[in-house]
């Protein structure tokens, strides 16, 4: 079909797609019936309009380059700040709470796909891309379609979806300080009475536009800006392509690690913590990338069918909305447990569905004047995480066998699961070594041994997620050892594989059945968990413990069972650290290495979903009833649990050598 704008026209193809992006910014800025449509629904529609009448072609070169090239230029260009220390140092307790609202949105998004998988168009295109944008932002939702190739349909049905969800969204999240039930039962930053009302309040709208102004941006900030992100991009591809080739990686690895967008997300988050003066002073990023982002949304409105965006987008919308409740039900409840305040669990669930920008208003609006800063930072943050959480989430759904989602599982196995994985919580939280009942629980339900490994690291993911939380909350981590610890783990992890394959398994279980009885008598000792040891200085004790987190890290990495035990019996007597500073830092080892191997059973097709969430609340209760006692009870708690599961170890492992 002949347009006025033949697809070859390069330059002019460039100058209508550039003016309809401006136009669309400056609607969206000056009216307000366009600020609630929004500016990329009108970017989209202006596009299709344009199509449809023929004036533009519905394809061309042009949006080939749009899609190639400057889509990944966005990436690196919006995470500009995304600077980890003082994203960390800065959101204070909004931190947790964003990340307990991303939790919410994997959960929403799941939950969504198990329900409504037969209705939506490409399930697990959709999937990414919603959960990029529910937990990062726009540019991570545009990276996830580029990354999977979606539709152009899917993805405008999507983007008019989400942005009719957001009104909803917004409506809820703006409600709920407001009622009375939200106001007597959660613990509040702000007084009621001083809440403001941006619609009703003058001051609020001068500090909106205040918060809004104008940025100055010189002739080198742009240099500054278009060469890193530049630079930053070709890194990325070339790293990427390198994977890509590597076929001595198996597959699940070659689709992460070869991820562009991925790898230009990690290396730009990598530079920006470490060179955080250069990145911060690059002003115009966020205006530079948005640029792009309108672009790319002008580019896919051309060759989309209207009558197919307008059929698909109500399932879209449903499947949306079913995410975002999903999301704020599971911030308000976990938020409570941790007993976060209202004000930062709804700016959380905001900047998780909106995104930074939208979040901040939010704070603006209602006079919550000292979350405007957290606000913004956890939802750039979101944009590092975000197309990290998708990729994993879509490429489960893709390696995810169809036997395995329609295997079924009988109800008893529940209860016969279900109390032993909260009593593997409860062990977890004091003292390690809940697997020794966990695992063997799923086995004797009559799961096949490697569903059964993974389904068991999903609860118990769950449960020592909590339980690291609240250790952290209680000021029982230092992160400084912590982090180091857990990185020395993941390395003592592969290497403990790897001798797990050069040397005889049962010569070694024989040394773990002559190591334990003293173990036992030492932990029994007075001294075993004495706490006015004489501390060493802080790189003795940062040695030490990288020592012992790699050593037993190996451990875990060629047998496994008792790895938190042993961390913390070594953790106190050879580093000498007091029992609660040991027992955080061994829920972060264990917390590191337990994502990661749940990472590879997912991408493997080796967890059941629906059991192990429902085991996983179980494995929750467990874990903060658990991390209760510890707190209440120190030494007094540890050490007959320790007992209990050295005892429980001894059995096993004979009865594995007789």
């Amino acid at each position: 079909m002949n347009t006025l704008i033949s697809p070859d026209d390069t330059w002019s193809l460039w100058a209508v797609i550039t003016a309809w992006a401006a136009v669309s910014i400056w609607l969206e800025q000056n009216y307000k019936w366009a600020a609630q449509a929004s500016g990329v629904i009108i970017s989209l529609l202006g596009a299709m309009l344009l199509a449809n009448l023929n004036i533009i072609p519905t394809d061309s070169p042009v949006y080939d380059t749009v899609w190639s090239y400057v889509v990944l230029l966005a990436v690196p260009i919006m995470l500009f700040k995304a600077d980890i220390k003082k994203i960390w140092l800065a959101s204070g307790r909004t931190f947790l709470a964003f990340h307990i609202s991303a939790l919410g949105t994997i959960i929403g998004v799941a939950l969504g796909l198990l329900i409504f998988m037969k209705f939506l168009p490409e399930p697990h295109k959709v999937a990414a891309m919603i959960t990029g944008t529910y937990i990062g932002g726009t540019v991570n939702y545009v990276a996830m379609a580029a990354q999977f190739n979606a539709s152009q349909n899917v993805i405008n049905a999507g983007i008019v979806a989400d942005n009719f969800n957001m009104t909803i969204c917004f409506f809820i999240l703006l409600t709920i300080p407001s009622v009375k039930f939200f106001r007597s039962h959660y613990k509040s930053l702000f007084k009621y009475e001083e809440v403001l009302d941006l619609n009703n309040n003058k001051d609020a709208e001068m500090k909106a536009a205040e918060y809004w102004r104008r940025n100055d941006i010189s002739l080198l900030d742009i240099a500054k800006v278009l060469a890193a992100g530049l630079i930053l991009t070709a890194l990325s591809v070339k790293i990427a392509e390198f994977f890509n080739a590597a076929q001595a990686l198996p597959k699940f690895a070659r689709d992460i690690l070869g991820s562009k967008y991925l790898i230009v997300t990690t290396l730009t988050v990598i530079c920006v913590s470490l060179f955080p003066k250069f990145f911060e002073n690059a002003h115009g990023s966020q205006e530079i990338g948005t640029l792009l982002i309108y672009i790319f949304f002008v580019v896919i409105g051309a060759p989309a069918s209207l009558k197919a965006v307008l059929t698909e987008s109500p399932m879209l919308f449903i499947f949306c909305t079913f995410a975002v409740l999903i999301n704020i039900i599971v911030s308000l409840i976990l938020g409570k447990l941790f007993k976060l305040n209202l004000e930062e669990i709804l700016i959380a669930c905001n900047a998780t569905t909106g995104g930074p920008t939208t979040a901040a208003a939010m704070a603006i609006s209602k006079g919550w004047n000292s979350l405007v800063l957290p606000a913004m930072l956890v939802g750039v943050w979101g944009y590092a995480i975000g197309s990290w959480c998708a990729v994993l989430l879509a490429n489960f759904i893709l390696n995810f066998k169809k036997d395995v989602m329609q295997m079924e599982f009988n109800l008893s196995a529940l209860f016969i699961i279900c109390p032993l994985v909260f009593l593997a919580g409860v062990i977890d939280a004091i003292a390690g070594g809940g697997g020794f009942l966990s695992l063997p629980a799923y086995m004797f339900a009559g799961f096949p041994v490697h569903m059964a490994l993974g389904t068991n690291k999903l609860s118990s993911s769950m449960g020592t997620t909590l339980a690291t939380a609240r250790y952290a909350m209680d000021g029982y981590i230092d992160f400084k050892i912590a982090a180091s610890c857990a990185l020395c783990s993941l390395i003592g992890s592969q290497f403990g594989t790897r001798l797990a394959l050069s040397i005889n398994e049962y010569a070694f279980k024989i040394i773990m059945l002559i190591i334990i009885p003293p173990t036992a008598f030492y932990v029994l000792k007075d001294k075993a968990f004495r706490d006015d040891r004489e501390p060493f200085n802080s790189y003795k004790t940062l040695i030490l413990s990288m020592i012992i987190a790699f050593a037993v890290g190996a451990y875990d990495g060629f047998y496994g069972p008792g790895t938190g035990t042993f961390l913390i019996l070594l953790l106190t007597s050879a580093a000498h650290l007091k029992l609660t500073q040991a027992n955080g830092i061994t829920k972060v080892i264990n917390l590191a290495s337990n994502y990661a191997a749940l990472t590879v059973f997912f991408l493997n097709g080796k967890v059941l979903i629906i059991p192990g969430l429902i085991a996983g609340a179980f494995n929750i209760a467990g874990n903060y009833i658990g991390s209760r006692s510890f707190e209440k009870g120190g030494a007094k708690v540890v050490r007959p649990v320790m007992i209990i599961v050295l005892a429980i170890f001894f059995v096993r492992v004979l009865l594995e050598v007789l």
